[in-house]
């Protein structure tokens, strides 16, 4: 992904996790919801132009697809998501979806410093545009990465609070390593290792 590219990433994002359910969750509201996305979402991708590896899926030379990898060194990771800027946006937000976000972000990273034990990759997030899923875009965009990974014998992280994202990521190798509920919410997130020749955290 070059910045040239920042716009187009940012839609599909913003179409793809429009209906999430961790997103519904943090921001009932379609209206606020939408502009939270596009806020924090831009930051994300903003962040990552410097030094993450963002690739793309394109289609008659329209964007349809993304996924972002972070090389994260367990001490000092260099996830991105305490920025200044994130704080910025943060306090835009109702006082409630604020806390709402810091809640889930305090259980995703509380989690994956208990499953991380060496240096590993993230996939943070992968997109396709919603017409455009199930038809193995996003498969093309996970495979070839992992094939990189493989050959470095790293872990990979992942997590989702979508269940049935679960059976997708096992096609890959990725595991469970924890369930963690999301305050009151009844939103379970689900932490996925994918096992390289350096991990020795623990698998359930």
């Amino acid at each position: 992904m070059e910045e040239k590219d920042l716009d187009e990433v940012l839609v599909v994002m913003e179409k793809a996790f429009q209906n999430g359910t961790l997103y519904k969750y943090i921001a009932p509201c379609d209206k606020v919801r939408a502009e939270f996305l596009r806020k924090i979402l831009r930051i994300r991708l903003l962040n990552s132009l410097s030094h993450d590896e963002i690739h793309l899926a394109k289609e008659d030379g329209k964007i349809i697809g993304a996924a972002i990898w972070i090389l994260s060194e367990v001490a000092g990771d260099n996830n991105n998501s305490g920025s200044k800027n994130s704080d910025l946006i943060l306090n835009e937000l109702s006082p409630d979806a604020k806390d709402r976000w810091i809640g889930f972000m305090k259980v995703l990273f509380t989690a994956r410093s208990k499953s991380m034990k060496s240096d590993y990759w993230s996939l943070a997030p992968i997109v396709v545009l919603p017409e455009k899923q199930g038809m193995g875009i996003g498969s093309k965009l996970i495979r070839k990465q992992l094939t990189k990974i493989d050959s470095e014998g790293l872990p990979c992280f992942i997590a989702t609070q979508d269940i049935d994202n679960l059976d997708i990521y096992y096609r890959y190798g990725f595991k469970v390593t924890s369930e963690d509920k999301i305050a009151d919410s009844g939103i379970i997130s689900y932490t996925m290792v994918r096992p390289g020749k350096y991990y020795n955290g623990d698998i359930k």
